[in-house]
């Protein structure tokens, strides 16, 4: 296949109930745009009215290709995290507790519907959360730094930490509920996985690894 195919932007105008959106993106951003869509039983106009909703003054075209970045890296880690027999995504969608998943640049790739439920939002609403690093939308607030914490997660050093966290991404009052976080080493690849607890008394603990 021609890289030049792949690579160079192809303008196209999408519809959906009357509203026109004129994009120029990647044919494998298209590909993937159709194949998000079919998988939700939506139509590709649909799925962009969708996203063109909830960028809120966002050049929506980065937002589109941010959006298929992110949903691409959630079907990798799928893979990888089913490798040993069960899928954690389908475990975390299934949890009453809220949940996330997070990837080695600390960027949210996954929620589940109790964190959705938690956080009062629709699920259309949820993809920006989705597609941000942790700190834009929580506070965590922790014994020692974030960056250290995570780094001793990825060495081995360190397998969880409970701490407490603020979710400021709604502009109310922060709430606040502990969280348990553990790191999730698959190959090469490095996850973060966090749960909350609502309405849990607060405590920093660590669970270090016995040198």
């Amino acid at each position: 296949m021609d890289p030049f195919f792949w690579t160079q932007p192809q303008p196209r105008i999408v519809q959906f109930q009357k509203r026109r959106y004129a994009l120029r993106l990647e044919s494998i951003f298209w590909q993937q745009l159709e194949r998000i869509a079919k998988k939700r039983g939506q139509r590709l106009g649909g799925l962009v009215a969708g996203l063109a909703d909830i960028c809120e003054g966002v050049n929506l075209t980065s937002f589109i290709r941010g959006f298929c970045m992110v949903e691409a890296e959630m079907e990798n880690a799928k893979y990888r995290l089913a490798a040993g027999g069960f899928d954690l995504t389908d475990v975390m969608r299934g949890c009453p507790a809220p949940a996330l998943l997070l990837n080695d640049e600390r960027v949210i790739l996954e929620i589940n519907p109790a964190l959705q439920r938690w956080v009062e939002q629709v699920p259309h609403e949820m993809q920006p959360l989705k597609q941000q690093r942790l700190e834009q939308s929580f506070e965590p607030r922790i014994g020692r730094s974030l960056d250290d914490t995570v780094s001793q997660m990825r060495e081995g050093k360190l397998k969880r930490a409970q701490f407490q966290m603020s979710y400021i991404g709604d502009g109310k009052a922060p709430r606040n509920v502990m969280a348990t976080m553990t790191g999730l080493s698959v190959g090469s690849v490095f996850y973060l996985l966090i749960w909350l607890t609502v309405n849990a008394s607060y405590r920093v603990t660590a669970n270090v690894v016995p040198g």
